[in-house]
C-alpha cells in the first residue's frame, strides 16, 4: 500500500535489471492441458513473500505466502483468512498456485485478475458465507444449495427482476441486480421476445440445469418455470395453461423421484421441457420430453433410499380406500417398499402430497377413472413385490409355484393382468429354435427376476402414459408457435465407487452437453477477440471429440469395431454373448485409445476406465448387456400385447416412445442415442443459457462450505473446462486503468491509465516477445507465464522500494536522535538558570508561607473553641427535647395496650359460647351418623343370615323331599286301588291347597326378588338372573296343571327341577357371590313348594 509516485521513483533505478530478468523466462504460446485452467506443465515462477494456494488432500486448497525458495521446493507458511501464520511446510512447485492478496468479491469470477481452481473455490466460499448463493462464471450461473429457506424468491424480488428486464430491454438504462436465477430466466424471455420482435429465424432459447443429486436441480427448475410462467401470462386462458404448466411438477416428482442418501427429493430421470410462446410472447403451451427414468429402484433400492415417492403417498392414503387392498404400514412390510428402512421423511407430508398429485391429475384433464386406473397400477406393482416363489418338482427336473396365490390374483387383478397368464409369464419361459418352440421352468430365482422384468415393464409403460397425459394437457395447437425457451433439467456427471451402464450412459450425457458448452464458450471468445480487435489465430482451444467417439464412434469414427456403446449392440446381437466378452472386447479393440485404460487387475476384473473431461472413471462390465437389453421375457411380452382397458393405453405411449424407424429390437443404449441426439439438436438450434448447481457438503446442512467436494463438483460440472476454455488463449484479462496502475512501477513515469499509456508499459517490459501481451481496445490480453513474470517483477519492486524506504526512514531517525540531543543540551542549560532563580522564589515564599500558617493556625485554635461550646450547647437540648419525647410516646403506648385488653376481655364470653356450640352440634352430628351406620351394618348382617338360613333350610329340605318321594311312591302303591274313588275329591282339594302353598311361594319368591336386586351387581347378569326366575315361575304353573293330570308325571317333573338346581347351584358356585345368592333363594323357593306339595300328598 505504497503511493504510487513514490513507488515508481523508488524502481526507477532497478527497472532495467527487472526487465532482464523477466525476459529470460519462456512464455506459453500454446492451450493448457487439463489438469490447471491456465497453464499447467510449466514451472511456476515464485519469489519470496508472494501470496499463493497450497494443495490440500482435506481441505483441497489452503492460501499461504511464500517464505523461501529452493529450486523445486519452496517453503511456504500457511495462514488462515485472517493472515495469521499457522504452520510452515515444504512443497514441490507444481503444489502451488498464484494467489491475489487484494481481490474482491466479484459477481462474475470472470472479472477475477487470477482466475484457477483454487481462486474459484475462495470467491464462491466468500459468496456463501454472505449469503449469495448465485455466482456468474462467464455464460455460466453457478448455484450453490443453501439447504435453508431464503428470502430471494419472493414475489417483490421477481417483480424487480422482472420490471428491469422489461425497462432494460426497452433501452432504458438500469442498475445492475446481483446474480439470481431470475437473471438467466430473463435473458432467455428478453433474448427471445426480442428475436421474435426483429423476425429473427432463430429466437428459441434454451436453460440448461445440471448438477449432481442433491444439488438443487429441480428446485432451480421450478423457480425458472415460474419465472417464465408468471413473465410470460397473457389472457385467462393462457393463464390456465401456465397453472397446468406448473402442476406437472407434483406428478413428475411422484412417479420419477425419489430419496436417496444424499437427497430427499432426487429426479431418478432427464426431462426437458419445451414452453411454447406465441408472436406476442405470452406461453400458450409446453411439451415434456424424459430420459432413462430409473426403473431398477422399482425392484431394489439401496439402504438409506426410498422407491418412488408415489408408493409412500399411496401408503399413506390406503385407509381411505380399501380397493387397493393394501396390508397395514404398507411402507414397512411390502418387499418393493421396505427395502431401504425409510418409510417417511421429515421434509415431506406423504398424505398431502397424494392430494396434490390427484389434484394436479385432474386439472391436467385426467379423468376420475383413469386416476383409478393409475393408482390402482401402482398398487398392484407394491403386491406384485410380494409375490413370492419356491421349488415345485416336477417331469423336466423342477420348477416353481407361487406360495400365495391370492397376492397373485390380487396383483393382476390391479394391474389389470390375467392371472394365468401373469403367472405363466414369470414361471416359464418360451424358447424358440429354427422353426420349434420348447418351454423351460423358472426355479425361484430367476422367476423372481422375471417378476421383477414384469414390475419394470409395467412401471416404464406408466410413466410414458403420465407423460403423454401431461402433454396432451399442456399442449395447444390453436395458436402459432413464434419461439419457445426449453428448460432442461439433466442428471450431472457421476463417479462412484461403482459404475455401471447408468453412469456411463449419464456421463455419455454430459460429455455430449459439455462439448455443445465448449463451442458456445468459443464462440463468446471469439466474439470478445474480435470485439477488442486482437490477434487469436494462434490459439488452441481444447475439444472432446475423442472421448464422444470412444462412447458412440462408429466403425469408421472409431475403428476397427466402433465405440462402447456399438460394441455393446453388437454384443447383445450375440446368442453367446457376455460382460466379460465385452469387457475382453474394449479392452482388445480400444487399448490404444486415449481416452481409455486399463490395469492388469482391472483387465482381469472387466473393468475398463474412461477418461473424460471430469476426470477418469472406471466401469464395471457386469451387468451392461442385461440392462441394455431390458428385455422382457416371451411370454410377458405377449401378455402386454393381450392387455385391454387403461394398461392398453399404457403400452400403447411406451410403444410410440420406443418404435424404432427401423423396426429393430431397440436396445437402451439405441434408444438413448436416438433422444440424445433429438435432445442435442433441439439444444442446438436454439440460445443455450446455464446454471450449475453445487452441493456445498454432503450432509445437507447449511452454512458449510467443503472445498474439496466443491471443486469436484465444479469440475464434474464443466466449469473448470470452462473456465480452461475461456483462458486457454489469454487467461488474464485486466481493463487499461487497472493494468496501469497495477503495474505502472515497472514502466516510464508517469503513465496514464489508457491505451497508450498500456502500450507504452508494454513497450518498456516486453518488447521481446509481443505475442504474451495483446492490447485489446478496452483491456489487455495477457497469457498465464507473461502474468506471472509481471507479478514477480511488481513483487521485486515493491521490495526493492520497501528497503529504499526502510533506508530513508533510518537514516531521518538517525538524524531526528542527533537533533534531539542538541536541543536536550540547550534545554538543559536553560532549565539550570531557571534553577537557581526558582530557588530564591522559594525561598521568598516559603517566608511568606510561614507568616500564613501562623495566621491561619490562630484562626483555627480559636474556631475549633467555638465550635465546642456551640456543639455542647446543642448536645443538652437535644437531650432534654429527647426525654420529653420519650415521655409522651410511652404514655400512648399504655393507652393503646389498655385499649387492646379490653377488647380481648369483651370478645372471650362471645367466642366460647360460640366454640361450645360449633363443638355440640359436631357430636350431634357424629352420633346421628353412628346409629345411622350402625342400623345400616345391622341390617346387614340380618340379611347375610337371612340368607344363610335359606341356605340350611334348603339342604334340610331337599333331605326331606328324599324321603317323602320314597314314602310317598310306597303309599301310592297301596292306596292306588283302594282310593281311586277318593282321588278325585282329593285332587281338587289338593288344588285348592297348591294354589295356596304356590301363593305363599310366590310371595317369598317377591321376597327373594328383592334381595337378589339388592345383591346384583353386573347388567348382564341381572337380565339373565331375572329371565331364570321367570322361567321358574312358568314351570311352577306347568307342574301345577301336571299334578291335576297325574301324580307320577308330577314326581318326574320334580326330580328333574331337583337335577336342574343341582346343576345351577354348581355352577353358581363359580360365579360371582350375588348370583349365588340368587340361586340358592330361588332353589329354596322352589324346595319349600315340593315340600308343601308332597305333605299335601301324604295327608291325601
Amino acid at each position: 500500500n505504497i503511493c504510487a509516485a513514490r513507488l515508481s521513483r523508488c524502481c526507477a533505478r532497478t527497472r532495467s535489471l527487472e526487465q532482464r530478468t523477466a525476459r529470460t523466462r519462456p512464455l506459453c504460446r500454446s492451450g493448457a492441458p487439463r489438469d490447471d485452467l491456465c497453464c499447467a506443465g510449466q514451472a511456476l515462477t515464485m519469489e519470496e513473500a508472494a501470496a499463493v494456494w497450497i494443495r490440500d488432500d482435506d481441505e483441497g486448497w489452503l492460501p499461504g505466502v511464500v517464505k523461501q525458495v529452493d529450486d523445486d521446493q519452496i517453503e511456504v507458511d500457511v495462514v488462515d483468512d485472517d493472515g495469521t501464520t499457522i504452520e510452515a511446510i515444504t512443497v514441490p512447485t507444481q503444489e502451488i498456485k498464484r494467489r491475489d492478496a487484494d481481490a474482491k468479491p466479484v459477481d462474475d469470477l470472470i472479472s477475477l485478475a487470477v482466475l484457477h481452481e483454487p481462486a474459484i473455490l475462495h470467491a464462491l466460499r466468500r459468496r456463501y458465507a454472505s449469503g449469495e448463493i448465485y455466482t456468474f462464471n462467464g455464460a455460466i450461473l453457478i448455484a450453490v444449495n443453501p439447504f435453508r429457506k431464503l428470502a430471494l424468491y419472493t414475489d417483490d424480488i421477481l417483480e424487480r427482476y422482472a420490471n428491469r428486464g422489461l425497462l432494460h430491454a426497452q433501452g432504458v438504462p438500469q442498475a445492475t441486480l446481483p446474480p439470481h436465477v431470475y437473471t438467466v430466466a430473463d435473458a432467455a424471455y428478453r433474448s427471445m421476445s426480442e428475436a421474435i420482435t426483429s423476425n429473427a429465424k432463430q429466437g428459441s432459447q434454451s436453460v440448461l440445469i445440471s448438477g449432481e443429486s442433491g444439488a438443487g436441480k429441480t428446485e432451480t427448475t421450478k423457480i425458472v418455470m415460474r419465472y417464465l410462467t408468471v413473465v410470460g401470462r397473457g389472457s385467462s386462458s393462457e393463464n390456465a395453461v401456465t397453472d397446468k404448466v406448473l402442476r406437472s411438477n407434483p406428478i413428475l416428482e411422484a412417479f420419477g423421484n425419489a430419496r436417496t442418501v444424499r437427497n430427499d427429493n432426487s429426479s431418478r430421470f432427464g426431462k426437458f421441457i419445451d414452453l411454447e410462446f406465441d408472436d406476442r410472447g405470452a406461453m400458450r403451451g409446453a411439451a415434456i420430453d424424459t430420459y432413462l427414468l430409473e426403473k431398477i429402484r422399482l425392484p431394489r433400492h439401496a439402504q438409506g433410499e426410498r422407491n418412488f415417492h408415489v408408493f409412500y403417498q399411496l401408503s399413506a392414503t390406503s385407509n381411505k380406500d380399501d380397493a387397493w387392498q393394501l396390508p397395514p404400514s404398507p411402507a414397512t412390510t411390502c418387499t418393493y417398499l421396505k427395502q431401504g428402512g425409510v418409510p417417511s421423511l421429515a421434509s415431506m407430508d406423504d398424505g398431502k402430497e397424494f392430494d396434490t398429485v390427484v389434484e394436479a391429475l385432474k386439472a391436467l384433464g385426467v379423468s376420475d377413472g383413469d386416476v383409478k386406473h393409475v393408482f390402482a397400477l401402482v398398487a398392484g406393482l407394491t403386491h406384485l413385490g410380494d409375490v413370492l416363489f419356491e421349488f415345485a418338482v416336477g417331469d423336466d427336473g423342477g420348477g416353481s409355484h407361487v406360495e400365495d396365490r391370492t397376492v397373485l390374483d390380487r396383483a393382476a387383478s390391479l394391474c389389470g393382468l390375467d392371472a394365468d397368464k401373469l403367472l405363466q409369464a414369470v414361471t416359464q419361459r418360451t424358447v424358440s429354435a429354427r422353426n420349434e418352440s420348447y418351454t423351460v421352468r423358472l426355479v425361484p430365482q430367476d422367476a423372481c427376476q422375471a417378476r421383477d422384468a414384469v414390475a419394470k415393464a409395467l412401471y416404464g409403460r406408466l410413466f410414458a402414459w403420465l407423460v403423454k397425459a401431461i402433454n396432451k394437457g399442456i399442449q395447444k395447437n390453436d395458436f402459432r408457435k413464434a419461439a419457445s425457451i426449453g428448460v432442461l433439467d439433466i442428471f450431472g456427471f457421476e463417479c462412484f465407487s461403482t459404475n455401471s451402464f447408468e453412469q456411463l450412459c449419464i456421463n455419455y450425457t454430459n460429455e455430449t452437453l459439455q462439448q455443445q458448452f465448449n463451442r458456445y464458450v468459443f464462440k463468446l471468445e471469439q466474439e470478445e477477440y474480435e470485439r477488442e480487435k486482437i490477434t487469436w489465430s494462434f490459439v488452441e482451444f481444447p475439444d472432446n471429440q475423442d472421448c464422444l467417439d470412444l462412447i458412440e464412434g462408429t466403425r469408421k469414427a472409431c475403428p476397427p469395431d466402433g465405440g462402447l456403446l456399438v460394441m455393446l449392440d453388437d454384443e447383445c446381437r450375440l446368442p453367446r454373448g457376455s460382460d466379460a466378452n465385452y469387457a475382453a472386447r474394449i479392452l482388445k479393440s480400444l487399448k490404444s485409445h486415449d481416452r481409455l485404460c486399463a490395469s492388469k487387475k482391472q483387465v482381469v476384473d472387466g473393468i475398463f476406465e474412461v477418461r473424460h473431461y471430469a476426470g477418469p472413471v472406471p466401469y464395471v462390465a457386469q451387468g451392461f448387456l442385461e440392462k441394455n437389453k431390458d428385455e422382457l421375457p416371451s411370454d410377458a411380452v405377449q401378455l402386454f400385447n393381450d392387455t385391454k382397458g387403461f394398461l392398453q393405453d399404457c403400452c400403447a405411449a411406451f410403444d410410440q416412445e420406443t418404435t424404432d424407424v427401423k423396426k429393430k429390437k431397440v436396445t437402451v443404449a439405441s434408444q438413448f442415442k436416438t433422444q440424445l441426439r433429438k435432445l442435442m439438436e433441439s439444444i442446438s438450434s436454439t440460445t443455450p443459457h446455464y446454471v450449475r448447481c453445487l452441493k456445498p457438503n454432503d450432509k445437507n446442512i447449511p452454512d458449510e462450505f467443503v472445498r474439496k467436494r466443491v471443486a469436484e463438483q465444479l469440475r464434474y460440472g464443466g466449469v473448470l473446462e470452462a473456465v480452461r476454455v475461456a483462458r486457454s488463449g489469454f487467461p488474464v484479462r485486466l481493463p487499461h486503468a487497472e493494468f496501469v496502475r497495477r503495474y505502472a512501477a515497472l514502466g516510464p513515469c508517469p503513465l496514464q491509465g489508457d491505451r497508450k499509456g498500456c502500450a507504452s508499459l508494454i513497450e518498456a517490459f516486453a518488447s521481446d516477445d509481443k505475442d504474451a501481451y495483446q492490447l485489446g481496445l478496452t483491456k489487455v490480453f495477457l497469457r498465464k507465464n507473461a502474468h506471472d513474470s509481471l507479478e514477480t517483477a511488481r513483487s521485486s519492486a515493491r521490495r526493492s522500494a520497501a528497503v529504499r524506504l526502510q533506508s530513508w526512514e533510518r537514516r531521518r531517525q538517525a538524524l531526528t536522535r542527533v537533533g534531539s540531543r542538541l536541543r536536550a543540551g540547550r534545554a538543559l542549560s536553560r532549565w539550570a538558570f531557571a534553577a537557581l532563580a526558582s530557588m530564591r522564589v522559594r525561598s521568598k515564599r516559603r517566608e511568606w508561607n510561614a507568616l500564613r500558617v501562623e495566621t491561619a493556625w490562630r484562626c483555627a485554635r480559636h474556631r475549633n473553641r467555638f465550635r465546642a461550646v456551640t456543639r455542647g450547647v446543642l448536645a443538652l437540648q437535644k437531650l432534654g427535647r429527647g426525654v420529653g419525647a420519650r415521655r409522651a410516646t410511652a404514655q400512648r403506648r399504655r393507652v393503646a395496650a389498655t385499649v387492646r385488653i379490653q377488647s380481648a376481655g369483651r370478645g372471650l364470653k362471645p367466642r366460647r359460647f360460640r366454640t361450645k356450640t360449633v363443638r355440640a352440634i359436631t357430636q350431634t352430628q357424629a352420633f346421628v351418623r353412628r346409629s345411622m351406620a350402625k342400623r345400616a351394618a345391622q341390617r346387614a348382617r340380618s340379611e347375610m343370615k337371612d340368607v344363610a338360613n335359606l341356605q340350611t333350610e334348603a339342604e334340610a329340605m331337599k333331605e326331606e323331599i328324599q324321603q317323602l318321594r320314597a314314602r310317598a311312591q310306597q303309599e301310592t302303591l297301596e292306596r292306588e286301588h283302594a282310593a281311586v274313588g277318593a282321588a278325585t275329591a282329593e285332587v281338587s282339594r289338593l288344588r285348592d291347597e297348591l294354589d295356596a302353598v304356590l301363593a305363599v311361594g310366590d310371595a317369598k319368591l317377591r321376597s327373594a326378588e328383592r334381595l337378589c336386586s339388592k345383591l346384583r351387581g353386573d347388567g348382564d347378569r341381572k337380565s339373565a338372573a331375572i329371565d331364570t326366575l321367570e322361567l321358574r315361575i312358568a314351570d311352577a304353573d306347568a307342574r301345577r296343571d301336571a299334578a291335576e293330570a297325574r301324580v307320577v308325571e308330577a314326581e318326574r317333573l320334580m326330580k328333574e327341577e331337583a337335577q336342574r338346581a343341582d346343576r345351577l347351584a354348581d355352577a353358581a358356585k363359580d360365579a360371582d357371590a350375588g348370583l349365588a345368592q340368587q340361586l340358592e333363594a330361588e332353589t329354596a323357593r322352589r324346595e319349600e313348594a315340593e315340600a308343601a306339595l308332597a305333605s299335601l300328598r301324604s295327608a291325601s
